[in-house]
């Protein structure tokens, strides 16, 4: 009759319990990375101030969060609950093999596309490109069709466009190539 090693399963056991703290550490190391990098690209680290000429010249922590400021130095000005969006989002179509690539339209500073592709790192994925358009021009005048935009100004503020003359667009390609 045969018997059976009891400190063989105990060290089954022990194994499988050291990978699942090697893969929650993984996993956490991945959110605590991500965490981060969400912090830097709408700069809530460092608290920059809005630039914006309808907000006082401070930092809001809940203007930030919502996205209503222009940050001064930021990559982003989506705000820190559409930046978790746009990860949630991109982790949900990693984790259920969603084919395709991703585009951001409407580049200002390219956080949105550089948080992207943060979360491709972060995860792995080297078989999706990620986009970038934009005008690079800034933002065109409203149209007196559309009555709700008829008095919006932010066509006037050269500092929403990217500037080739400035290195902005090659700066650009240097933070998504990272």
């Amino acid at each position: 009759m045969r018997q059976w090693n009891c400190t063989g399963h105990r060290g089954i056991e022990r194994h499988a319990r050291t990978r699942k703290s090697i893969l929650d550490g993984v996993t956490e190391g991945r959110r605590f990375y991500l965490d981060l990098m969400q912090k830097c690209i709408i700069n809530s680290v460092y608290e920059d101030p809005n630039q914006g000429f309808w907000s006082p010249t401070v930092f809001a922590s809940q203007a930030r969060d919502l996205g209503r400021d222009w940050p001064l130095k930021a990559h982003r000005m989506i705000g820190n609950r559409r930046m978790s969006n746009l990860r949630q989002m991109t982790e949900y179509v990693i984790a259920n093999n969603i084919p395709g690539d991703f585009i951001e339209t409407g580049v200002w500073r390219g956080g949105a596309c550089i948080m992207a592709r943060a979360i491709m790192k972060a995860y792995g994925v080297t078989d999706r490109r990620v986009w970038v358009a934009g005008s690079f021009c800034g933002l065109p005048a409203p149209n007196p069709k559309y009555e709700a935009d008829a008095t919006d100004q932010h066509h006037s503020f050269p500092e929403l466009a990217l500037s080739f003359r400035g290195g902005e667009v090659e700066l650009l390609q240097v933070r998504l190539a990272r």
